[in-house]
């Protein structure tokens, strides 16, 4: 997932419909299928252990543009992993949000007068993931996933993602809502300087800080 249209468009075929009570949005249960087939609907799928996808150019945007792709592929971030626990993967999803917001702040490069958010998003990713790792389930493998939508759009994970122990899994929590807490909080410092145009830096703390209820379902 990255801020091209593209990745937004995949991103916008994945929407959630309907008005269940699901905080991420009301879709029907994805089915993790074995090997590499691919359903029709948006499914996970191990993805094995090939070379993760090539890197992508941001498309320059205007500020006010640019901070709308940074917050809907924040969003979809949060979805990806929001799906992947309600698939019964909860012990990959504190991995899954440090290597999708990884992928957010990659797809930011080239984009000026967001050097602080991006910054705010690598310790970010790096915190998520250092984690999972310090709590790593030993009896399960780092996983790749894919899914794929009904349009044939396929998202991949760029690396394999650490399971947490489930008995560690309530402190792994908190340590993840204390990253995110601090990321949030960072951001928000920054939308205090007005040279960093504050209403859009607290637009993307927001999209950060939302990924709180997710940890929290865990």
């Amino acid at each position: 997932m990255s801020l091209s249209l593209p990745a937004l468009t995949a991103a916008a075929a994945l929407a959630l419909t309907g008005g269940g009570a699901d905080p991420f949005g009301d879709k029907p249960r994805l089915h993790l299928a074995g090997g590499d087939a691919v359903g029709s609907s948006p499914t996970f799928v191990p993805y094995g252990y090939g070379a993760a996808p090539g890197s992508r150019k941001a498309t320059p945007k205007t500020s006010a543009a640019a901070t709308a792709q940074i917050v809907a592929a924040l969003q979809q971030a949060t979805r990806y992993c929001g799906w992947l626990q309600r698939d019964g993967k909860g012990e990959y999803v504190i991995d899954c949000l440090a290597e999708r917001i990884d992928d957010v702040s990659r797809g930011m490069a080239g984009q000026r007068g967001y050097a602080q958010v991006r910054a705010v998003l690598d310790e970010t990713a790096r915190g998520l993931n250092q984690v999972a790792r310090a709590n790593r389930a030993s009896a399960q493998r780092p996983t790749r996933f894919r899914t794929q939508d009904k349009g044939g759009a396929v998202t991949t994970t760029n690396r394999r993602l650490v399971p947490v122990e489930r008995a560690r899994q309530q402190a792994a929590v908190a340590q993840a809502l204390a990253v995110i807490g601090e990321a949030e909080t960072r951001l928000l410092r920054s939308a205090e300087d007005p040279s960093t145009r504050g209403a859009q830096f607290q637009r993307i703390a927001a999209a950060v800080g939302s990924n709180k209820v997710l940890l929290r379902s865990l």
